[in-house]
């Protein structure tokens, strides 16, 4: 088996009008977390249809990241698991999970999709389909343990202005159960 294999972070970010709910979104990321990561995340911007209605559709969007640290309203990186496909493989899955939209037939996965819901449904499609190494667990124990990290993180001051602590953007292994950045 290949080593040094690429790790599937769960990012977290603020999102200033709802300071109890961060964005959440999937980096693939190097082992030693140093070099670029691809961000994976669904998110609705607003725009103008044909007929001048505002309206906010539901897209997923793939960028590349050189500097993490430069990342606007980045709170955490908790590393789930490893990544045991090539990048086109993990696409493939990723392309396969569905985006919602309001108007969509399936009423009840329109109205309650978000960032959130995708991630979890992309964790359970990259499992099923072997596109992992190790196994990450349930979705609710690994969204719990994601954000009691940034609970501890804010309760700490990580955020304030006053923070005396260390540099850079928290990072927490649920693999091997510690904190790599502080």
């Amino acid at each position: 088996m290949p080593r040094n294999k690429d790790r599937l972070q769960l990012a977290l970010y603020a999102r200033p009008k709802h300071p109890d709910s961060p964005h959440f979104a999937f980096f693939i990321a190097p082992k030693n977390l140093q070099g670029p990561v691809t961000k994976h995340h669904v998110k609705n911007t607003m725009m103008i249809d044909e007929s001048g209605k505002a309206i906010q559709p539901w897209r997923y969007e793939r960028t590349t990241i050189t500097d993490v640290e430069s990342e606007p309203r980045l709170l955490a990186r908790i590393i789930i698991a490893k990544v045991a496909k090539s990048p086109d493989d993990v696409q493939r899955i990723l392309d396969s999970v569905p985006i919602y939209q309001v108007e969509d037939l399936d009423k009840d996965e329109a109205q309650t999709f978000t960032c959130k819901t995708w991630v979890r449904d992309v964790l359970r499609e990259l499992s099923s389909q072997g596109a992992l190494s190790t196994n990450p667990g349930e979705w609710d124990v690994v969204e719990r343990e994601a954000l009691a990290y940034v609970d501890k993180k804010r309760a700490q001051g990580r955020w304030d202005v006053t923070w005396k602590g260390g540099s850079g953007i928290p990072v927490m292994d649920l693999l091997e159960g510690k904190e790599i950045v502080e």
